[in-house]
């Protein structure tokens, strides 16, 4: 279309106003005129001085022409040893607590570069919780022992405590990917598990879908503070 998305979803935002150009773009994309973009069809009859087609019709709304990343489970593995490694056993980081960690990591990563980390389909399973579909990469690193499920030590949010006994293969993520990650780490790793959930709840991707739903990428455009959006450059 020749408008950036952040521009699209800064006007949209209330956050910039809508320019000539960008007006006159968004008015070929839909194939109508300025004045049927401006104004709705029940006051273009009323306004026949002005306009030169009152019987515009609105061309139907296209799909959008981002996806988001095909679902590779090994940058996934390798994002969740990363952010073990980086966060550390201190806040006692659970499974749900690390997939709450995942999904701000690829929702900010779509919001930034268009594009997933991994490529995961996230399912709320609750107000603040989160599964993966499919799970069996998770059920992989606890089989093959590069995550261990410490039973033993504190069991804060209902599962086991998480522990790296991997290193994460630097050379499976990208340059943004491991940004993203770190960012991620250093914002959101000191937070308890009660805490992050309490947070991430507000969050407008997690809070717009319906329990046993997957969660909407798109969403990640209309984030507010203190998650990443293109409205609210940190």
């Amino acid at each position: 279309m020749g408008v950036a998305r952040t521009a699209v979803v800064q006007i949209e935002g209330g956050g910039r106003q809508l320019g000539l150009y960008e007006a006159r773009a968004l008015a070929h994309y839909y194939g109508i005129s300025l004045d049927a973009l401006f104004f709705p069809p029940s006051e273009m009859d009323d306004r026949t001085g002005l306009l030169h087609e009152p019987t515009a019709t609105y061309a139907p709304v296209l799909p959008s022409e981002r996806t988001v990343s095909a679902w590779n489970p090994a940058t996934f593995a390798e994002a969740i040893l990363f952010l073990l490694e980086s966060i550390g056993p201190a806040t006692g980081l659970n499974e749900s607590t690390v997939l709450l960690l995942a999904y701000l990591s690829d929702f900010e990563h779509y919001a930034r570069y268009e594009t997933g980390i991994t490529g995961a389909k996230y399912l709320k399973t609750g107000p603040s919780t989160l599964t993966l579909s499919p799970r069996k990469v998770l059920d992989e690193l606890y089989a093959s022992g590069r995550v261990q499920r410490l039973a033993d030590g504190p069991n804060k949010g209902g599962s086991a405590r998480l522990l790296a006994w991997d290193q994460a293969n630097p050379r499976l993520l990208s340059g943004t990917a491991f940004w993203v990650l770190s960012n991620t780490a250093r914002r959101f790793g000191h937070f308890l598990p009660e805490e992050l959930s309490a947070l991430v709840e507000t969050d407008v991707p997690l809070k717009g879908a319906a329990i046993g739903s997957e969660l909407n990428y798109e969403l990640a455009f209309y984030r507010l503070p203190p998650f990443y959006s293109p409205i609210h450059e940190e």
